[in-house]
């Protein structure tokens, strides 16, 4: 039986700081998923404090479960908004095909390690085929990625004949790693000397990382947003980005956003 309190609870309106404690969700993500359209408060006092009611807070359990599964917030606003269950049935199968791929990747790369491990323990060293396989498993993810993210047309710059890194050796691969770490070594010193990622400054070192990645692939507007949307969320691009330091990947992620708008 309902204790006479429920009705009280279920109707009762939540500040802001209120629900971010609750849900676990900060008060800033909550402001960006309302100017995003995704969560509009209730009510918005004469001083602004936004107010959430019931219907809120379960329109924002939505929202968290649908980003727990990996839907991008772009996608979650299509769902909430045509209310249509084929189409989410249809995203969440492509998700899923996408977390396959992605452990089927960490499988090999397991399995990489493992020889690897095995060849140095024999005095036998690594051979460029074993050295690259991992890297196309890897671009192969990216390029599923980016086509959920955006479009078929975004994956165009994946084409063999804009491929360039398959001609490479293990040299001039640990040396593009090199420069890379470098690249967010300066970042980084940049981001803690409260440089904004849409400085001209900051801006400088984005076009690096950009003609970076343009050593092996060239990434069109679309694709380079796909990237960093994947800084984003839990995954090896994030993880490399927050070794650095952990505030890095958010600083990357708006300066790289802030970038591709000038790119066509």
């Amino acid at each position: 039986m309902m204790s006479r309190s429920s009705p009280t609870l279920i109707h009762m309106r939540m500040s802001i700081s209120a629900l971010a404690a609750q849900s676990g969700v900060s008060a800033r993500v909550l402001r960006h998923y309302d100017t995003l359209g995704l969560l509009t408060p209730s009510e918005v006092g004469s001083n602004g404090y936004r107010w959430y009611g019931h219907a809120e807070r379960l329109r924002l359990q939505r929202i968290l479960h649908l980003r727990e599964l990996g839907v991008p917030l772009k996608i979650i606003g299509e769902i909430l908004s045509s209310h249509d269950t084929e189409h989410e049935r249809q995203v969440l199968i492509r998700q899923r095909a996408l977390v396959v791929e992605e452990r089927d990747r960490l499988t090999k790369m397991l399995q990489t390690f493992d020889r690897t491990l095995t060849e140095i323990s024999h005095g036998t060293p690594v051979t460029d085929t074993e050295f690259f396989k991992g890297m196309r498993s890897a671009r192969s993810i990216l390029r599923a990625e980016v086509i959920a993210r955006y479009s078929s047309a975004a994956a165009q710059a994946f084409e063999p004949e804009s491929l360039h890194a398959g001609q490479w050796d293990v040299t001039q691969s640990q040396a593009a790693a090199d420069r890379s770490s470098r690249l967010y070594l300066t970042m980084r010193t940049e981001m803690l000397a409260g440089r904004l990622p849409e400085s001209s400054v900051a801006q400088a070192l984005i076009r690096k990382h950009y003609d970076m990645i343009c050593e092996t692939w060239t990434p069109t507007g679309e694709a380079y947003l796909g990237i960093a949307d994947l800084l984003g969320r839990p995954g090896f691009q994030r993880d490399l980005v927050a070794s650095i330091h952990n505030r890095l990947p958010g600083w990357l992620t708006a300066g790289m956003r802030a970038f591709a708008n000038h790119l066509s």
